[in-house]
């Protein structure tokens, strides 16, 4: 939950940021946010708690992590409904893309991530949370044209938010830790099928693309 946040001084969060960052000005002026940092330093929970703040606000939310969101791409070309999936994913007013960097790209899947990074340019937020840093990104997506115009696309408008320290699993216990995610998936995901549902973009027979957003977002955030 936002409301859960943990400042600790090692973790390199600033409060004034956080707290511009959970009045969801930045998406109603459709900027981006880039969270890294080593494992367990928190990416997700505050990508999460951001999700979570834009829903209570009203607005949409997706979560994917980014192998899930590529796997679903790459089913959604083989069963013809890649266009579908592509307009879900541009409607929505915030798309939180998790664990970036962590699996391979493979030509397909870079040109699909600048297609929907293009789609939403100006449209929609895009959070991207991973381990690799901003200036590491060029050697991943290891092509030189395709990674100046997603590096443009997407950081062109965004915050930064580089988190810092040693993994917070050492600083909750594993049982109250666990509750509050599961609750936190769970709350994300009521909001996200209501929120979608209240905007019209169920209608259409679109159901199964987005069905699989919402259990990858259970997985996620859970």
């Amino acid at each position: 939950m936002p409301e859960d946040l943990i400042y600790r001084p090692d973790r390199g969060l600033d409060r004034s940021q956080i707290g511009d960052l959970l009045t969801c000005e930045w998406i109603a002026r459709r900027q981006n946010l880039v969270l890294t940092g080593s494992t367990g330093t928190g990416k997700t929970w505050i990508a999460c708690a951001l999700g979570m703040q834009a829903a209570r606000s009203g607005r949409s939310v997706l979560y994917h992590r980014a192998s899930l969101l590529l796997e679903a791409l790459e089913i959604a070309h083989a069963d013809g409904s890649i266009s579908r999936l592509r307009g879900l994913l541009a409607k929505a007013e915030l798309l939180i893309i998790d664990d970036f960097g962590l699996t391979p790209l493979t030509a397909r899947s870079k040109s699909d991530l600048l297609e929907l990074l293009d789609a939403r340019l100006g449209t929609g937020s895009t959070v991207v949370a991973g381990q690799l840093p901003i200036k590491s990104w060029h050697d991943f997506i290891a092509d030189p044209a395709l990674a100046d115009a997603i590096l443009d696309r997407l950081i062109h408008s965004a915050h930064k938010v580089q988190l810092k320290g040693e993994s917070m699993r050492k600083f909750t216990t594993r049982g109250s830790r666990s509750l509050s995610l599961v609750l936190h998936a769970l709350l994300l995901t009521l909001a996200l099928v209501n929120t979608l549902a209240l905007r019209g973009q169920l209608a259409g027979g679109s159901w199964s693309a987005t069905q699989r957003i919402v259990v990858n977002t259970l997985v996620g955030c859970g």
